[in-house]
């Protein structure tokens, strides 16, 4: 038997602390003279034992558990005997590492990659055993020692590449565990690859592979890749107006390092294209392609940067994203329509185009109960009082969610505000306060706390 995990074994080491305390902190018998004996219970010595044995029984019970826990978290398994070899020649462990990275997408790699491993597992001799390991920004076992060819091959069948990168330390660790699985057999390991330099990381020990390993690599790079992708795209995914005032920046990226290329940028909503650019790349370098101004629908919008670069790798011409449009939110200002009354109110609504409100202003006098109901928030802006039916339009309107904002200030009829039975708060005297900070707080006005409105604010 061997351990994947063979240093968590020293963690059976504390089991000897529970044995240690044990005899360290052993009760001693205390004797204490007493005058009488009459009123003691003698216990006899047989119920000592047994309790002392049931103690050390439940602690060896105790210590049993941990024993298994450690042996768990070391992950043993039992090596297979190697089977001799008929011809006399010593019987191999190989390990296959494949690479399924993302890089492995460009032109027909991975095909490539599928091809040789099935020839590497036809290769083998009947006393060969093998693992395979897949590998991009993490290392997967994908079996562990056999000699079944079929199952082997069935293994490579189902094997995709993937969207990571590349970390080739996951992979060599992973390795090197495996072929602690083989008995004495002549290890091999077998690195199909594009290696890209990324994947090497200088402070790591890649060289965690024995020196009785013997190490084969196939390299399925491309000597001069022509590639052109979209690096990212930045969305400003909410608009309030039909005509999208964000911005979709798409950078590309040219991976050539010979000529500089011109790309074909599209941008495109709902299937249908909303804008074209032509882009110079430079060698080894990146641009940015920039689209606004066109029209969006209602609610949300499904888009795709495209460039037609022509190369080998088709994943990465492509960029999926999402934009919605909203409502602007229709907010009503009623003044007593003095100039300028609400001016610096609206312009605190509308001070930029982004802004999600759709701001009316309406002078008390002209205002219907038709014109309240078209508006998602109603702002009273110190009106001295308000007709009877629009109040009671607000008061119907207000339980259907209706958001309503009521300033009272000079205008203001103090009287009439008082005696509107719905309105939670009670209007005073106007008050004068100077300016002076050293001066306490003053309360202008008084509010019935159990009106329903701050029910909210109980919890």
């Amino acid at each position: 038997m061997s351990f994947l995990n063979p240093f968590l074994l020293f963690g059976s080491l504390a089991l000897a602390i529970p044995i240690l305390i044990h005899l360290v902190r052993r009760e001693k018998s205390e004797i204490i003279p007493f005058s009488s004996l009459m009123f003691l219970l003698k216990v006899p010595k047989r119920s000592i034992r047994q309790q002392k044995i049931k103690n050390l029984l439940l602690m060896a019970l105790r210590l049993l558990i941990l024993a298994l826990l450690v042996g768990a978290f070391a992950r043993p398994y039992l090596t297979q005997p190697a089977k001799p070899s008929p011809n006399g020649t010593a019987n191999r462990a190989i390990v296959m590492m494949l690479d399924n990275s993302y890089s492995m997408r460009y032109g027909n790699n991975f095909e490539r990659l599928k091809a040789e491993a099935q020839r590497r597992i036809d290769s083998m001799r009947a006393s060969d055993r093998m693992s395979i390991i897949a590998f991009n920004e993490n290392a997967t076992l994908l079996s562990r020692p056999t000699s079944d060819k079929n199952a082997l091959k069935a293994v490579v069948d189902t094997l995709e590449p993937s969207f990571f990168g590349t970390r080739y330390y996951e992979a060599f660790t992973l390795a090197d565990r495996a072929f602690g699985e083989f008995g004495g057999d002549q290890k091999q390991l077998v690195v199909i690859s594009d290696f890209q330099r990324n994947g090497w990381n200088r402070s790591s020990r890649e060289s965690i592979i024995g020196t009785d390993v013997k190490t084969e690599t196939v390299n399925l790079a491309v000597q001069s890749p022509n590639n052109v992708g979209i690096d990212s795209v930045s969305v400003d995914q909410t608009s309030f107006t039909r005509t999208y005032t964000g911005r979709v920046i798409a950078r590309i990226h040219n991976y050539r390092n010979d000529i500089p290329v011109d790309v074909p940028v599209t941008v495109s909503l709902n299937d249908k294209e909303m804008g074209r650019k032509t882009l110079t790349v430079s060698t080894k370098n990146s641009a940015l392609a920039e689209f606004t101004g066109f029209d969006l629908q209602l609610g949300f919008s499904k888009g795709r940067v495209h460039i037609d670069s022509k190369d080998p790798l088709k994943v990465d011409d492509d960029f999926l994203f999402s934009l919605e449009r909203r409502e602007k939110l229709r907010v009503l200002i009623v003044d007593a329509g003095k100039a300028k009354q609400s001016l610096y109110l609206r312009q605190a609504f509308t001070s930029s185009p982004d802004l999600p409100f759709e701001v009316a202003v309406v002078p008390v006098s002209s205002l219907t109960p038709e014109e309240v109901a078209k508006h998602e928030v109603v702002v009273i802006n110190d009106v001295p009082r308000l007709p009877d039916k629009v109040r009671d339009r607000l008061d119907e309107l207000r339980k259907t969610g209706q958001g309503q904002l009521i300033i009272l200030g000079e205008n203001a009829d103090a009287g009439w505000w008082n005696s509107y039975a719905k309105f939670p708060a009670k209007a005073g005297q106007r008050i004068f306060v100077a300016k002076d900070r050293g001066k306490p707080s003053v309360a202008l006005t008084t509010y019935d706390r159990n009106h329903s409105i701050f029910k909210p604010f109980e919890k």
